[in-house]
């Protein structure tokens, strides 16, 4: 049966990799603007022009690029709650992360998402210019997540990365700022999806 417009009843909360990617989304999105708001006013209250204030209206503009970029972001942490299922099938969890390819390179950004039924891999935009196409994976097949390298320590929240193993075929590496988070929820959901 093809995949309707049914949505869970109730959307899952926000898990607590959720609300730290979110917060420090947030950070990132304040400095700028809290930046050109202190600066661009004084810049543009005297009588002439200068070149310096003609670069701080010039780095203004970038800043604000960057914040719109920002700001899709931050909405797309929980974007992936208002993705259509199909019938009987319910929403778990999600995360916004990117793709390494067995091969390596540079990830593909997109959402994860997992339900009752499957884990799905959306591109976002850059991603699907870049190639990146949409994947899932049956959760019967997945048989193991891990975060490698393993830092028992966890002092360092970087330079780690999530592994799911899959039943015959390559494990799916994801990369995201919450490794330890992430692996911890995805797994709870998952062993959720599992018959007792």
């Amino acid at each position: 049966m093809s995949t309707s417009t049914l949505r869970a009843p109730l959307d899952p909360p926000r898990s607590g990799s959720e609300r730290r990617l979110r917060r420090s989304a947030l950070w990132q999105l304040l400095v700028p603007v809290v930046l050109v708001a202190l600066h661009l006013p004084i810049r543009l209250a005297g009588d002439r022009l200068t070149t310096g204030d003609v670069m701080v209206v010039g780095i203004s503009v970038v800043a604000l690029g960057l914040v719109i970029a920002q700001l899709a972001q931050f909405r797309a942490y929980g974007s992936w709650r208002s993705l259509p299922v199909e019938p009987g099938e319910t929403l778990l969890w999600g995360t916004v992360a990117a793709l390494i390819l067995p091969t390596g390179g540079a990830g593909y950004g997109g959402r994860f998402v997992l339900s009752s039924r499957r884990l799905r891999y959306l591109p976002d935009l850059t991603s699907r210019l870049r190639g990146g196409q949409p994947t899932e994976w049956p959760v019967a097949s997945i048989v193991g997540v891990e975060v490698s390298p393993v830092d028992h320590r966890r002092r360092l929240r970087g330079g780690a990365w999530v592994v799911l193993e899959i039943a015959d075929a390559d494990p799916v590496t994801i990369l995201t700022p919450e490794p330890h988070a992430v692996a911890a929820e995805f797994h709870e959901h998952l062993a959720s999806t599992r018959p007792r």
